[in-house]
C-alpha cells in the first residue's frame, strides 16, 4: 500500500528503474500472497451456503490478484501504457481493501450482513475500474470536440 505513491513517480521510474523494478516485483508479490490467503479465508471461514454471496466475497481477492498479474505480465512484455493502466487498477482495488474497513467504527458499517457486503464489494471495486478509467481518460473525457 505505501510503495504505491512511489511507484507512480515518474523521477523514480526515470532515475531509479531497478529500485521501480524491485518495489514493483515485491507489491505483486504482496498481492497475490494475499489475495490468495483472502480467497483462502473467504472459502473456509466465511463460507456461506449461498453461492451467490459466496461469488460476491470471492470477487474482490480475485481481482485484486487478477489485476497486479496483468500488469506484472504488461511490464514483461514491454506494453508499458497498458501496464500503467493496469497497475492502476491494481492500486485502487488495493485502495478499496482499505477503504471497506476504514468505516469499521460505524455500527450501521461494522454490522452489516454478509449478503450485504457481498453485494458492496463488487460495488466498490466496480466504481475504482470505472475511477481508473476516467482518471486515466480523462482528457479525452473532458477534451472539447470542434465543431
Amino acid at each position: 500500500m505505501f510503495s504505491g505513491p512511489f511507484q507512480f513517480s515518474t523521477p523514480l521510474r526515470r532515475h531509479s528503474p531497478r529500485l521501480h523494478r524491485t518495489l514493483g516485483k515485491i507489491y505483486v508479490i504482496a498481492v497475490v500472497t494475499g489475495a490468495s490467503l483472502a480467497a483462502y479465508i473467504d472459502v473456509t471461514v466465511d463460507a456461506n451456503k449461498n453461492w451467490m454471496i459466496n461469488a460476491g466475497l470471492l470477487s474482490s481477492p480475485l481481482a485484486w490478484g487478477l489485476t497486479a498479474l496483468i500488469a506484472y505480465r504488461t511490464a514483461v512484455t514491454r506494453n508499458f501504457n497498458v501496464h500503467r493502466q493496469w497497475m492502476i487498477r491494481s492500486y485502487l482495488i488495493t485502495f478499496t481493501f482499505l477503504l471497506v474497513r476504514l468505516p469499521n467504527p460505524i455500527r450501521a458499517w461494522r454490522d452489516m450482513s454478509v449478503a450485504d457486503s457481498s453485494i458492496v464489494l463488487p460495488l466498490l471495486m466496480f466504481l475504482c475500474y470505472v475511477g481508473a478509467d476516467i482518471a486515466l481518460n480523462w482528457r479525452e473525457v473532458a477534451a472539447r470536440r470542434a465543431a
